[in-house]
């Protein structure tokens, strides 16, 4: 399997190319508990993780 690093579009006005890593942001209440399934889900399809990348911010007044 090559790098992720090392795949380029073959055509500068390519969308996507796979494979690939792709960022996916999701938002929901806080009691959601999106941390814990987001990942959850993803592995249900088959997709990964990358180790270290899930990040999460709450709202300013916490209900998000």
């Amino acid at each position: 399997m090559r790098d992720l690093d090392d795949i380029k579009p073959e055509r500068p006005d390519q969308g996507f190319q796979f494979p690939g890593a792709f960022e996916i942001t999701a938002i929901g209440r806080a009691e959601a508990d999106l941390e814990r399934r987001v990942p959850e889900i993803l592995a249900g399809l088959g997709l990964n993780v990358i180790l270290g990348s899930l990040r999460s911010r709450p709202s300013r007044e916490g209900n998000y």
